[in-house]
């Protein structure tokens, strides 16, 4: 029998049901779905360690892993520790912000492993400068279609989940983002989609003739992503492949044309193809959160018990400067009844901590730090009014303080969506007053925001920032707010409103887009202004001892001195 059609044995039983005798042409199916929240019969995962678990990784595989504070940490450092010591080459490691060492992307790592990141964190920054590691521009909204249109196809799943309950479910917590995407597909649905309960577009009899003969098991419907694993099951059934010798080899449910798609899987993938395996870090310091965050444990092929604290973010005090920003943004641009999309830093939570007097304020944001909670428990936040999810708090991922974690645990208030749902402009559009609040690292005298480089230095990526910022603009009720908060200098004291972009920087949210910019010197409102008018107020914004040389920069520039 091929290699293949025993690695992938145990996904399959127990999951397809065929019933067939020579005097009785009725079948039964259970017809596989892809969907995590969807038990596979008869099947659980295979408790072991973090180091055994990475054995599933081979040469050239793409591999997810999960991100923000469900950033399964300890299978991250087995994978770099078996990469090391293995033999392994060229595996790509694909990822949003992720959390902790990534080991993986460090110079005695190269050629084992490249990172390939979808919103860049601190730990790739450097990988990234030096050429080692790649990142994609991409909006937020749009990282899951990287998978659904099999652009990026992984082989191996890495995540990180809550222990499963009374009836197998787990939840991947903190971070559905884009989880969801990468767990259903794989390359076995590439290749094959009459074995994923998909239509192939093809007849098969056109296709292979010996087959004509085959009333019994044609239009089989077969399953799921596909794995590495241990099973005997196939070699205790009947497994001949031709048809003249046994018309029906079903005994356990696997018949000819089964074990011809998997042995021309194996042909076209090569015979150490390795589908798409899930490994699950199973910790009780997760969330369990509700949403689309639902997993069943069937679809795990190796889980490994951890006991550790999620990676934590903020709670430090804002500085005077965040302070005036977070107070400007809160009296003058916040109204009762809004809907708020915050980041994470220093800024949102100045912010937030603005915010008590305000009421009936909903949450719909990509991610909301642990400032929202004194917001929830005084009745600030009620998610009243919203038209849509009235009553819940929407989010994608978080990462925050161990009070966040805990506020959002078993909690049903909070749902946690995928990122193409929640960060879907005509999803945000449709919340009340929309105001949403984002930072950045630079801006022009014409609006141009610059969000994710600091000159050619990549920084991070353009995360939600368009998604929420045209989201807002488009408002149904007409009165949404797309605001871009930054203090108006560097730590070294340089202005960071700019005559133009460092060379080699990216605009992130164009000067189109734009609508409000804060400092804590004040507000610029930028929509509907004409180039004289913006270099004018966002001069007025800037901080004090740099308005001189910028109106110089702006009258060289326009031709014509900046004016209201």
């Amino acid at each position: 029998m091929s290699s293949v059609a025993q690695r992938v044995s145990s996904r399959f039983t127990g999951v397809l049901s065929l019933g067939v005798s020579r005097g009785n042409k009725s079948r039964s199916y259970y017809t596989y779905s892809p969907e995590p929240a969807q038990p596979l019969p008869n099947r659980e995962p295979k408790w072991t360690t973090a180091l055994e678990a990475m054995q599933c990784i081979k040469s050239g595989d793409t591999v997810f892993i999960q991100g923000a504070a469900a950033t399964p940490i300890e299978l991250v450092k087995a994978m770099t520790e078996y990469g090391k010591t293995s033999g392994l080459k060229g595996v790509t490691v694909c990822h949003m912000h992720t959390e902790g060492n990534a080991g993986y992307t460090e110079a005695d790592c190269d050629g084992i492993f490249r990172s390939l990141s979808f919103f860049m964190a601190k730990n790739v920054r450097k990988a990234v400068a030096e050429g080692r590691s790649d990142t994609i521009p991409i909006f937020l909204q749009d990282i899951p279609k990287l998978f659904h249109q099999k652009i990026i196809k992984p082989n191996v799943a890495l995540i990180q989940v809550s222990p499963p309950d009374q009836h197998g479910y787990c939840s991947i917590g903190t971070s559905v983002d884009c989880v969801r995407a990468a767990l259903i597909h794989s390359k076995l649905e590439e290749f094959y989609p009459h074995l994923c309960g998909k239509k192939s577009g093809k007849s098969f009899t056109k296709n292979h003739p010996q087959y004509t003969n085959r009333d019994s098991y044609s239009k089989l419907l077969i399953i799921s992503s596909s794995v590495d694993c241990e099973s005997d099951t196939l070699d205790n059934s009947t497994t001949e492949t031709d048809p003249k010798k046994k018309r029906y080899s079903t005994k356990f449910g696997f018949n000819p044309v089964f074990l011809y798609g998997i042995t021309n899987a194996q042909k076209r993938l090569g015979s150490d193809c390795c589908f798409m395996t899930t490994a699950a870090q199973v910790n009780p310091q997760m969330p369990r959160t509700f949403g689309d965050s639902q997993i069943h444990q069937s679809h795990f092929d190796f889980a490994v018990k951890v006991d550790v604290p999620l990676p934590e973010h903020g709670g430090e005090p804002a500085t005077e400067v965040e302070q005036k920003i977070g107070s400007q943004i809160a009296e003058n641009l916040v109204d009762d009844g809004a809907t708020l999309q915050l980041g994470i830093g220093s800024i949102p939570d100045a912010v937030l901590a603005a915010l008590h007097d305000h009421k009936d304020l909903g949450i719909h944001s990509e991610m909301f730090a642990a400032g929202t909670i004194p917001l929830f428990k005084s009745g600030a936040i009620t998610n009243n009014k919203k038209v849509i999810h009235q009553g819940k708090t929407i989010g994608s991922f978080l990462i925050g303080t161990r009070a966040l974690y805990d506020f959002v645990d078993n909690n049903p208030s909070i749902e946690m969506k995928e990122v193409n749902y929640v960060n879907n402009t005509h999803i945000i559009s449709q919340n009340p007053k929309m105001t949403a609040i984002n930072s950045c690292i630079e801006v022009d005298l014409s609006g141009q925001v610059v969000a994710d480089s600091i000159g050619t230095r990549m920084y991070s990526g353009f995360g939600g920032q368009v998604d929420f910022i045209r989201g807002a603009a488009e408002g149904f009720d007409g009165k949404g707010k797309p605001i871009i908060a930054l203090p108006s200098t560097t730590n070294k004291g340089e202005s960071k409103i700019s005559p133009f972009i460092k060379q080699g920087a990216g605009v992130v949210t164009t000067r189109a887009h734009v609508h409000y910019i804060v400092t804590e010197y004040g507000i610029a409102s930028l929509f509907g202004a004409s180039l004289r008018q913006r270099a004018y107020a966002l001069i007025n914004i800037a901080h004090p001892k740099h308005r001189e040389a910028l109106e110089k920069a702006a009258f060289e520039r326009l031709k014509v001195m900046p004016s209201p």
